[in-house]
């Protein structure tokens, strides 16, 4: 507006201090003339455009339903840094931590397809391999915060917020790792190659454990890869499980379809019990990531487990029998 940029520049008010406009205004008891210059009433408007604008700001409600029009990155780094009251406003609203993936939305019946899960779009960007199905300890270290070492060490604090948030909402609840064993490298599997196992997280899988699972996949000496099925009920994901296809037999493709009824979303790794086929230089290069990706929990900690994960050897189970444990545990309940 003219009137406002002349004001700014002519008359002695300063908006770039606004609550000075509403001190002044509050400690003048009569506003208003009879004969109101024309710079007096654009200043009485401004100022009475502050007032309400600061009222709307004051009350929580409002204030949250404008929070809420941001994006996730603005509502997390930005806006809670603007004043304590914004702060306070954004962690105590439960609708402003479900947008920023902290508390969980309203859970959707398992397997069903008509209730598509959101992905954590702050998470997509930065650990974007997690969402893209196949990954290994080289995709991670090509990741852009590996080529900044202040942004890999801030990504890496124990603390850091992105280990608290959800990976999706509404929220996975339970994983399935799905692991291949191989005796030596190049065999086939054996009748007790596929194994499976189930972790529980009643109050929603966050990204801090999401990543300690797959860390011990892809730090694994013998086979460092992982795949993320986020989707493990599609037909296309359903033919990934065996290999070679012919090993699918009757038996197994039963007890793998009441596997991945039972979870959410599966993780498939591999692992060689001999050891791998990786030369000296990938060993090093994986003892590498290893110390720089290598994430430590709250207490301090190591995460990351031994190269043979023989710390979870003892919870995994044949497919087979982990299928019959489902049925006996569901005709108990019955």
């Amino acid at each position: 507006m003219p009137g406002y940029t002349r004001l700014v520049r002519l008359g002695k008010w300063s908006l770039r201090r606004p609550t000075c406009l509403l001190a002044n205004l509050i400690a003048t008891p009569t506003t208003i003339t009879r004969n109101p210059t024309k710079s007096s009433v654009i200043m009485q408007t401004i100022v009475l455009d502050y007032a309400a604008c600061h009222a709307v700001l004051e009350t929580p409600e409002l204030l949250e339903n404008i929070l809420s029009c941001l994006d996730i990155r603005s509502l997390l780094t930005k806006a809670q840094r603007v004043s304590r009251r914004w702060n306070a406003t954004i962690t105590s609203s439960k609708k402003l931590q479900r947008l920023l993936f902290f508390q969980p939305e309203l859970p959707k019946p398992q397997n069903d397809e008509s209730v598509e899960n959101v992905h954590n779009p702050l998470l997509t960007g930065i650990f974007n391999p997690w969402y893209a199905k196949h990954f290994n300890w080289r995709t991670i270290a090509a990741l852009p915060m590996a080529e900044c070492i202040e942004w890999k060490e801030a990504v890496m604090r124990p603390k850091a917020s992105w280990r608290r948030m959800l990976v999706s909402q509404p929220p996975a609840k339970k994983v399935g790792c799905w692991r291949t064993v191989y005796s030596t490298s190049g065999e086939l599997p054996g009748e007790d190659a596929w194994q499976f196992r189930v972790q529980s997280f009643p109050k929603g899988l966050r990204m801090g454990k999401l990543y300690d699972i797959t860390q011990r996949f892809v730090g694994d000496n013998s086979r460092p890869a992982c795949a993320v099925y986020w989707k493990p009920y599609d037909p296309t994901t359903l033919t990934q499980f065996f290999w070679p296809s012919h090993m699918a037999s009757r038996d197994r493709t039963e007890a793998r379809d009441k596997c991945v009824a039972a979870v959410d979303i599966i993780l498939m790794g591999e692992r060689w019990v001999s050891g791998g086929n990786l030369t000296k230089r990938q060993l090093r290069e994986l003892a590498q990531f290893r110390r720089d990706f290598k994430l430590k929990s709250l207490t301090g900690a190591e995460v990351l487990g031994p190269p043979s994960n023989e710390l979870f050897v003892n919870k995994y189970k044949t497919v087979v029998q982990f299928a019959a444990d489902l049925d006996a545990a569901k005709s108990a309940s019955s």
